[in-house]
């Protein structure tokens, strides 16, 4: 884990994903991807969700009502009437990111070499340290995916690469 990388890229995720939902209304939200996929009300749940797991390994409490994000694991939304209203996700999104910034930046050496208690890809030498790196991962997955799903609602992209510089 190296804690520069871990908070240049949670900043950088919460960049992309405010650009990617600007305009998105909580209808908007429930979008599916044609060919199969989650909404991005899912994916921004999915992304609360963990983030609050991973906030619990820094010792840092919920803020979170968790069983409302219950239905946001690792399976497809089946009931959509009890999908978290869109602007009630992002704004505990927005409201996680500075407590967790504080978390990364808070983490000891020695907390970050524990064994952390669980590991989801089963391996036997999890670390803290390491599952906060696999979360900010499977984090950075998900976000990119909002994308796509911007456009899945009819919106336009947002992220443009640079202009050209003339020589």
């Amino acid at each position: 884990m190296t804690r520069d990388t871990l908070l240049n890229q949670i900043a950088l995720n919460e960049y992309v994903i405010g650009k990617n939902v600007e305009g998105i209304s909580h209808s908007d939200s429930l979008k599916e991807p044609a060919e199969g996929g989650n909404s991005v009300n899912w994916i921004m749940g999915h992304v609360v969700r963990s983030r609050n797991a991973a906030l619990g390994l820094l010792g840092i409490p919920s803020s979170i009502d968790e069983s409302k994000y219950e239905i946001y694991n690792d399976k497809p939304m089946s009931d959509r009437s009890k999908a978290v209203p869109f602007d009630e996700i992002m704004k505990s999104f927005k409201a996680m990111q500075p407590r967790f910034v504080e978390g990364i930046q808070n983490l000891s050496a020695e907390k970050a070499k524990a064994t952390a208690p669980f590991s989801p890809s089963g391996n036997p030498n999890e670390t803290v340290g390491s599952l906060i790196d696999s979360f900010v991962f499977h984090e950075t997955y998900h976000i990119g995916q909002t994308g796509v799903l911007r456009r899945v609602t009819g919106k336009s992209g947002v992220l443009k690469p640079p202009k050209a510089q003339k020589a």
